[in-house]
């Protein structure tokens, strides 16, 4: 094959030409896609470099950064105050550093800046995800994690065999004693053994098993077992039942013994769907004694706090977890709560905290709306306590003094179905106050709430005055003769 050379002078004539022939629309697009590819560095560089190359002889202005006029000002002051009139003599001129505000200003000065508001705002962060940080900086530490990481990893391969051990000063607790016995099973979820050479083997975690990067990796075998089932389709095994176990006693052991650890290495999110998928597996799974005393110290003890905290984030058209998005899978929680959950309150709680707890609450709305629906019987299968839900209630009641006036004011056509459904769940006695204990009060509260604000402060919405009055004598009329409001 000839190679042909193109000469740069031939080269950009071809330019000039295209250019020539692009409308400036084209141009504009163009210029658009540039601006989108690079970084706004290169593009000065390249517009420097084009300067040089159209005045070769140096007359083009150089730019001199604030750092570099500083300093020279600097030095022509030192070398004003030390230099020796005396022409022929030589003196030795010491000059001091730049001092360190100096350098911290040039710094900041080119670090990429990121607008806190456009962070918040966009639903997508994986822009805002990245330091600035100079490329030299950046290639000192990948070298770095290259070799930091897999030490953290064997430190983590360690926490097997430390975790046989009960801590000094521990409390005593029977059922991590008992998990603590099976440490040795749990290891063969986690772990496979590598031939490296011909006579030497090593111990690492699995392909699917990263705990540096995977929010719930203590749980990933539960997955493991969601697929293995779905793709059986012929029910739930044994081992299946046992793997689950064995996932969930080593999460305990992680959350009680080494408490840093674990919300280090832990994304609430990804920790709500895995213990999640138990439920999608089956009853066989969550009605086991161990795996439910696991489950409802997972749910009590860890996601309601995080919930609690804010910390629980579904967005219902958006992946999670390895799942394309949140509000299918939700739904199919929905499907299975009504084919075999025999009012569970461990199920019943994760189907309300995926619901009341979802910090955005657009997507909360939705879900709640999927729960409450009429053609559905989950809330009267919802058999659970507000003893047993008090966290929840507690949460409820906190959220709705703090963001009521914004979701009424931002939402509240989502937010008016909701109140029509609780209306229609209590006029059709779905839920009740005997057997529904926490979902009824759920209902009759937030109804009750909506009617003494806009029957004391109707001001408030002054737009809306008449919608929210119709809204009232609608609510009254509905559950009139099942509650008092």
């Amino acid at each position: 094959m000839e190679i042909v050379e193109i000469e740069p002078a031939s080269l950009a004539e071809e330019n000039k030409l295209k250019l020539s022939q692009m409308s400036e629309e084209e141009i504009r697009k163009a210029q658009q896609e540039i601006f989108e590819r690079f970084d706004v560095k290169t593009i000065e560089f390249l517009r420097n470099r084009a300067k040089l190359t159209e005045n070769p002889s140096g007359n083009a202005e150089k730019k001199e950064s604030e750092f570099k006029k500083r300093r020279k000002a600097e030095k022509e002051t030192a070398e004003k105050a030390t230099i020796s009139t005396t022409e022929n003599m030589s003196t030795e001129v010491k000059l001091d550093m730049p001092s360190t505000s100096v350098l911290v200003e040039e710094v900041v000065k080119n670090l990429e800046v990121i607008d806190p508001e456009k962070v918040l705002e966009s639903e997508d962060i994986d822009p805002y995800t990245r330091l600035a940080m100079d490329p030299t900086q950046l290639d000192i530490t990948n070298k770095c994690l290259r070799v930091i990481a897999p030490r953290q990893q064997q430190n983590l391969l360690k926490l097997f065999d430390n975790l046989k051990i009960q801590p000094t000063g521990a409390k005593d607790d029977q059922f991590l004693s008992t998990c603590r016995q099976h440490v040795d099973a749990i290891k063969l979820l986690y772990l496979e053994e590598f031939k490296v050479e011909e006579n030497r083997s090593a111990i690492e975690f699995a392909e699917d098993v990263n705990p540096l990067s995977d929010g719930a990796w203590f749980l990933v075998p539960i997955r493991r077992v969601l697929d293995a089932v779905q793709m059986r389709k012929t029910g739930v095994t044994e081992d299946d039942i046992e793997i689950a176990r064995l996932s969930l006693m080593w999460a305990m052991l992680l959350m009680y013994e080494r408490q840093t650890m674990f919300i280090t290495l832990s994304q609430p999110n990804d920790v709500f769907i895995r213990v999640a998928e138990v439920f999608l597996i089956g009853p066989e799974l969550f009605k086991d004694d161990i795996i439910s005393q696991c489950l409802s110290r997972l749910i009590n003890e860890y996601l309601l706090k995080k919930g609690r905290q804010h910390l629980l984030r579904f967005r219902a058209n958006k992946p999670i977890s390895g799942l394309d998005s949140f509000m299918p899978f939700y739904e199919d929680l929905i499907k299975h709560f009504e084919e075999f959950s025999y009012g569970d309150e461990n199920f019943s709680l994760i189907l309300l905290i995926g619901a009341y707890m979802n910090s955005y609450v657009d997507d909360s709305l939705l879900s709640i709306g999927s729960l409450w629906v009429p053609d559905k019987n989950v809330m009267r299968q919802m058999t659970i306590s507000t003893e047993k839900a008090k966290d929840l209630l507690d949460y409820i009641k906190e959220w709705r003094n703090t963001y009521i006036d914004e979701v009424e004011e931002i939402f509240y056509e989502r937010y008016s179905q909701v109140l029509a459904m609780y209306a229609a769940a209590i006029r059709d006695e779905k839920v009740t106050r005997s057997r529904n204990p926490a979902v009824f009060v759920i209902a009759s509260t937030e109804l009750g709430e909506f009617i003494k604000r806009h029957t004391i402060e109707s001001s408030k919405h002054p737009q809306r005055s008449a919608d929210l009055a119709i809204m009232v004598e609608m609510i009254r009329r509905t559950v009139d003769g099942k509650i008092s409001l």
